[in-house]
C-alpha cells in the first residue's frame, strides 16, 4: 500500500510513489503540447490515489512566476480538496534547503543528494530531473516529519 504520493509539477511532470519510507515507484508524464493536458494528466493520477489508496500527497509549491506549473499545482490542489485527501506543500527552495544543505542547489546537487539519500528502493532509479525533484519533496516531507 502506497502511504505518500509526491508530485513534481511541469511539462513533462513527475510522480513518486513512497511505502515506509522509501520511494519505491517514480514516473514522468509526456511534454505536452496543450497544458490542459498536462492538467487533466495530474488531476487523473490524484483521482485514482483517491479512489484506491488514499496516500498523504505532498505537493511542491512552485513559484507564482512559473505559470505553466502554479496554474497545475492549483488545479491539483482543488482536486486534493474535493477528495479530502490529507496533503502538504512545500516550497521549492525549503525542499532543496533539507535534500542537499543549500536553498538555490542546482539539479546536479539535487541528483546526487537523492542518489547518496538511501531513499531510494533497489532497482528505483529516477531519470529527469523532474522524477529526482518529485524523489526530493519525498526525502523532505520524510525527514522533517521523523
Amino acid at each position: 500500500m502506497i502511504d505518500l504520493v509526491t508530485i513534481d509539477f511541469g511539462y513533462i511532470g513527475s510522480v513518486a510513489e513512497w511505502k515506509e519510507g522509501k520511494c519505491v515507484n517514480v514516473f514522468s508524464w509526456k511534454e505536452t503540447d496543450y497544458i490542459w493536458q498536462s492538467i487533466k494528466r495530474i488531476c487523473d493520477q490524484i483521482e485514482s490515489y483517491a479512489c484506491g489508496d488514499r496516500a498523504i500527497i505532498a505537493i511542491e509549491k512552485p513559484p507564482r512566476i512559473k505559470y505553466h506549473q502554479y496554474v497545475q499545482y492549483q488545479d491539483a490542489k482543488k482536486i486534493i480538496k474535493r477528495y479530502k485527501l490529507s496533503f502538504t506543500e512545500i516550497n521549492v527552495s525549503h525542499i532543496r534547503k533539507v535534500v542537499t544543505g543549500k536553498g538555490r542547489a542546482t539539479e546536479e546537487e539535487i541528483e546526487e543528494a537523492v542518489l547518496s539519500s538511501g531513499y531510494l528502493a533497489v532497482g528505483v532509479v529516477p531519470v529527469t530531473d523532474h522524477d529526482f525533484d518529485a524523489v526530493s519533496v519525498g526525502i523532505c516531507y520524510y525527514k522533517e516529519n521523523e
